[in-house]
């Protein structure tokens, strides 16, 4: 039987970096109502920094694949 070789460190290093994309999500995401509270905006304010947190992750994806 042949043995397949043990993962090499950059498809640990994608894996990581795709987890960490979705759970950054996750953490905004219920942070959004409290901010024009804490930081004194607006509730349309609040949702923009999620959409430029989206914003930001596609312009990543589109530059460095």
């Amino acid at each position: 039987m042949k043995q397949t070789a043990a993962p090499s460190l950059a498809f640990a290093l994608l894996i990581l970096g795709t987890t960490l994309g979705i759970a950054g999500t996750d953490l905004v995401l219920p942070a959004v109502p409290g901010l024009p509270d804490v930081l004194g905006g607006s509730a349309a304010m609040a949702q923009l920094v999620l959409a430029a947190f989206v914003a930001g992750g596609c312009v990543g994806l589109i530059l460095f694949g």
